[in-house]
Protein backbone atom coordinates (compact mmCIF):
# COMPACT_ATOMS: atom_id res chain seq x y z
CA UNK A 1 0.00 0.00 0.00
CA UNK A 2 1.03 3.83 -0.44
CA UNK A 3 1.05 3.84 3.45
CA UNK A 4 3.66 0.62 3.84
CA UNK A 5 5.81 2.21 1.21
CA UNK A 6 5.96 5.39 3.14
CA UNK A 7 7.09 3.78 6.25
CA UNK A 8 9.54 1.92 4.08
CA UNK A 9 11.22 5.07 2.97
CA UNK A 10 11.62 6.34 6.13
CA UNK A 11 8.49 8.40 6.82
CA UNK A 12 7.43 7.98 10.62
CA UNK A 13 3.77 6.92 11.58
CA UNK A 14 1.23 9.05 13.22
CA UNK A 15 -1.21 6.90 14.91
CA UNK A 16 -4.69 9.01 15.17
CA UNK A 17 -6.02 7.86 18.75
CA UNK A 18 -9.08 9.16 18.99
CA UNK A 19 -12.49 7.61 16.70
CA UNK A 20 -15.88 8.83 16.02
CA UNK A 21 -17.45 6.39 13.58
CA UNK A 22 -17.77 2.48 14.90
CA UNK A 23 -19.45 0.74 17.57
CA UNK A 24 -16.74 0.68 20.52
CA UNK A 25 -16.57 -2.90 20.58
CA UNK A 26 -15.79 -3.25 17.11
CA UNK A 27 -12.96 -0.19 17.71
CA UNK A 28 -12.04 -2.38 20.75
CA UNK A 29 -10.85 -5.20 19.00
CA UNK A 30 -9.10 -3.85 16.54
CA UNK A 31 -7.25 -0.98 18.68
CA UNK A 32 -5.58 -4.09 20.21
CA UNK A 33 -5.50 -6.55 17.21
CA UNK A 34 -3.57 -4.00 15.48
CA UNK A 35 -3.26 -0.78 17.34
CA UNK A 36 -1.75 -1.81 20.70
CA UNK A 37 -4.88 -0.43 22.36
CA UNK A 38 -4.14 3.25 21.22
CA UNK A 39 -7.03 3.97 19.95
CA UNK A 40 -9.94 5.03 21.67
CA UNK A 41 -13.72 5.88 21.16
CA UNK A 42 -15.03 9.05 21.64
CA UNK A 43 -16.91 8.93 24.90
CA UNK A 44 -19.95 10.65 22.99
CA UNK A 45 -20.06 7.99 20.93
CA UNK A 46 -19.20 5.29 23.06
CA UNK A 47 -21.87 6.40 25.38
CA UNK A 48 -24.81 6.54 22.50
CA UNK A 49 -24.06 3.32 20.52
CA UNK A 50 -23.55 1.28 23.87
CA UNK A 51 -27.01 2.42 24.46
CA UNK A 52 -28.67 0.56 21.70
CA UNK A 53 -28.97 -3.14 21.69
CA UNK A 54 -27.45 -4.66 18.11
CA UNK A 55 -29.34 -5.25 15.63
CA UNK A 56 -32.44 -7.90 15.22
CA UNK A 57 -31.82 -10.80 12.48
CA UNK A 58 -28.54 -12.58 13.56
CA UNK A 59 -27.55 -14.41 16.58
CA UNK A 60 -24.91 -12.57 18.19
CA UNK A 61 -22.63 -14.61 20.12
CA UNK A 62 -22.41 -11.77 23.01
CA UNK A 63 -26.29 -10.34 22.90
CA UNK A 64 -25.22 -6.73 24.25
CA UNK A 65 -22.09 -6.55 21.38
CA UNK A 66 -22.43 -6.53 17.67
CA UNK A 67 -19.03 -8.04 16.50
CA UNK A 68 -19.04 -11.93 15.35
CA UNK A 69 -16.39 -13.80 12.86
CA UNK A 70 -18.39 -16.17 11.35
CA UNK A 71 -16.52 -19.40 10.09
CA UNK A 72 -16.76 -19.55 6.04
CA UNK A 73 -15.46 -22.75 4.36
CA UNK A 74 -14.64 -21.78 0.65
CA UNK A 75 -11.94 -20.99 -1.42
CA UNK A 76 -9.96 -17.82 -2.46
CA UNK A 77 -9.59 -17.71 -6.45
CA UNK A 78 -7.40 -14.85 -7.95
CA UNK A 79 -8.44 -12.47 -9.82
CA UNK A 80 -6.03 -10.02 -11.38
CA UNK A 81 -3.79 -9.19 -8.85
CA UNK A 82 -6.39 -9.25 -6.24
CA UNK A 83 -8.74 -12.25 -4.43
CA UNK A 84 -12.26 -13.62 -3.77
CA UNK A 85 -13.52 -15.88 -1.84
CA UNK A 86 -17.19 -16.75 -3.33
CA UNK A 87 -18.30 -18.77 -0.41
CA UNK A 88 -17.67 -15.62 1.99
CA UNK A 89 -19.72 -13.72 -0.95
CA UNK A 90 -22.82 -15.77 -0.49
CA UNK A 91 -22.27 -15.98 3.64
CA UNK A 92 -22.09 -11.96 3.71
CA UNK A 93 -25.11 -12.11 1.33
CA UNK A 94 -27.14 -13.97 3.49
CA UNK A 95 -26.28 -12.39 6.66
CA UNK A 96 -27.22 -8.98 5.68
CA UNK A 97 -30.61 -10.02 4.21
CA UNK A 98 -31.18 -11.60 7.55
CA UNK A 99 -30.47 -8.44 9.28
CA UNK A 100 -32.56 -5.67 6.68
CA UNK A 101 -35.02 -8.10 6.73
CA UNK A 102 -35.57 -7.74 10.32
CA UNK A 103 -36.27 -4.45 10.16
CA UNK A 104 -33.58 -2.53 12.74
CA UNK A 105 -31.05 -1.54 10.14
CA UNK A 106 -31.50 0.17 6.54
CA UNK A 107 -28.72 -0.25 4.17
CA UNK A 108 -27.66 3.22 4.88
CA UNK A 109 -26.44 2.10 8.32
CA UNK A 110 -24.12 -0.73 6.68
CA UNK A 111 -20.59 -0.79 5.40
CA UNK A 112 -19.25 -4.48 4.65
CA UNK A 113 -15.33 -3.95 4.81
CA UNK A 114 -13.38 -6.78 2.79
CA UNK A 115 -9.57 -7.79 3.04
CA UNK A 116 -9.34 -7.09 -0.77
CA UNK A 117 -10.24 -5.03 -4.23
CA UNK A 118 -11.87 -8.35 -5.83
CA UNK A 119 -13.67 -9.28 -3.34
CA UNK A 120 -15.61 -5.86 -2.99
CA UNK A 121 -16.17 -5.72 -6.19
CA UNK A 122 -17.57 -9.61 -6.04
CA UNK A 123 -19.88 -8.00 -3.15
CA UNK A 124 -21.00 -5.13 -4.80
CA UNK A 125 -22.08 -7.01 -7.61
CA UNK A 126 -23.92 -9.91 -5.57
CA UNK A 127 -25.73 -7.41 -3.10
CA UNK A 128 -26.14 -4.58 -6.02
CA UNK A 129 -27.72 -1.81 -3.58
CA UNK A 130 -25.89 1.37 -3.89
CA UNK A 131 -26.89 2.48 -0.23
CA UNK A 132 -24.53 -0.02 1.03
CA UNK A 133 -20.84 1.13 1.64
CA UNK A 134 -18.61 -1.64 0.56
CA UNK A 135 -15.14 -0.84 0.47
CA UNK A 136 -11.46 -2.42 1.19
CA UNK A 137 -10.15 -2.09 4.12
CA UNK A 138 -7.43 0.65 3.17
CA UNK A 139 -10.29 2.29 0.91
CA UNK A 140 -12.62 2.65 4.11
CA UNK A 141 -10.19 4.14 6.35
Amino acid sequence: SLFARLVDAGLEPDVLTRQYRMHPTINAYSSHRFYRGLVTTCPVVERDRRASPPPRGFDWPAPCEPLAFLAVSGAETRVDASFANPAEVRAISQTLADLLAAGDLDPADVAVVAPYAAQARALRDALRDDRLEIGTVDGLQ
